[in-house]
């Protein structure tokens, strides 16, 4: 996946690496979770699936059970973490009832940063912002050593 196929081209395959390697992680480490997210992967298309409600389309990929029980939101990148601003505000509304981590994979370097959503809410205001140029939504810019200080 990346940012410069369509919408319909992104979920086509019909697989998610980031989501595919935490649930290696979950199992590996005997760590109970139940999928949780809006999962359309090659069933809807942009347009159908644009009528659901932000905060649904946002709802975290998993809960999983520890001491509490918490979401984990699953993200793919290549290099740089290109972060939603929406998507951000979305997780803080599911923050209010679990905590919010998210299980970041960076495919390029095959590498793995866990980071609650109380960290990367700290340093947000001090990252770069740009657009996408398929939609024109803004994201946040998160490189290897702010998502290395941040990680587990």
């Amino acid at each position: 996946m990346n940012h410069t196929e369509t919408f319909k081209e992104r979920n086509a395959k019909g697989i998610d690496i980031a989501d595919d390697v935490c649930v290696k992680y979950l199992e590996k480490n005997n760590i109970k979770y139940e999928r949780t997210g809006f999962d359309c992967r090659d069933r809807i298309g942009k347009k159908d699936f644009c009528k659901v409600n932000s905060y649904l389309r946002a709802m975290p990929d998993f809960l999983v059970f520890r001491e509490e029980a918490i979401f984990i939101e699953c993200k793919g990148f290549k290099d740089t973490l290109k972060l939603k601003m929406n998507d951000v505000d979305c997780y803080r509304y599911w923050d209010k009832f679990h905590k919010v981590w998210l299980f970041l994979y960076d495919c390029k370097n095959k590498k793995t940063y866990i980071i609650s959503l109380d960290r990367i809410n700290k340093v947000l205001g001090d990252c770069d912002i740009d657009t996408y140029h398929d939609n024109s939504k803004p994201y946040y810019i998160l490189g290897k050593p702010l998502l290395d200080a941040l990680s587990l």
